[in-house]
Parts: C-alpha cells; structure tokens; sequence
C-alpha cells in the first residue's frame, strides 16, 4: 500500500517539527508528501525545509517524495481537490488529508487501514480528524 499524505498549513509554524517527527515515525519511505502553504505569514515554510534535512533535529525527511505549494487562495478545498487531483494521477492506494495541527502517531496505521482497505476495497480518500481510532493527535 502506497500513501499519498497531504497537509494544507496556515501559520502553523510551531508544529511542523512536530508534525514532520510523526511522519518519520510512522510513515513508510514511499509515502508521498504533499504539502500546501497557505497565506502563510509565520516560519511555517522555512521550518518544513529544516525538517527536510533533519536541521531542526526532529525529522529527517530526505528519504521521502515531497511537493511543496505556496498558495494564496483563501479555503482550503481547493488546495486539497488539487491535491487529490495529484494522487489520482499518482500510483498511490490512499489519500490522507490530516488537519494541519495532527500528527499521525498509530505506529501500526498501516496495518489497521490495510485491514480497513481489505474490508472496503472501493475506498481510497481517508480524512483525518480529531480522536480517530487513536491514529492522530490534535494540537500540540
């Protein structure tokens, strides 16, 4: 099973170490991780870049497929329906769309949503809220 994780973020500058430590923890090397800036005013940005090196000594993410967007629309839907867009157009089996203040903590996810894909095998878009089958952790 290959994911296509996406995150749309808004001044969340202060969780991205902390959202970037939770996909190196959980994540498989071939997820894809596509990420949206959204009228960001705050270290949003340049903090991801810092976890892509492992700079910031949470995440080391250089061993992932990452899309990085600046956007300056205002909703996010159509930062997502473009992201989907993109997983439909990617080898991926599931799309994931967290709030941009989770971390995805499940260190047995992929077992649990490869049962769930077993189970229901026409789903492929998952969205992530709070208390979730203990697979995220909102706010930090």
């Amino acid at each position: 099973m290959r994911i296509y994780l996406h995150y749309t973020i808004w001044n969340k500058g202060v969780h991205i170490p902390w959202i970037c430590e939770g996909i190196k923890t959980t994540m498989p090397k071939n997820t894809i991780l596509d990420f949206t800036f959204e009228n960001c005013t705050d270290q949003s940005l340049p903090n991801f870049k810092r976890c892509l090196t492992g700079a910031d000594g949470y995440g080391d993410l250089s061993g992932y497929e990452v899309r990085i967007t600046e956007s300056r629309t205002k909703f996010r839907w159509p930062n997502t329906n473009a992201a989907m867009a993109r997983f439909l157009q990617s080898d991926c089996d599931l799309f994931l769309s967290p709030q941009d203040d989770q971390q995805i903590q499940d260190k047995n996810i992929f077992r649990n949503l490869s049962n769930f894909l077993d189970l229901n095998s026409n789903v492929g878009i998952i969205g992530m809220r709070d208390g979730v089958g203990g697979v995220i952790s909102g706010g930090h």
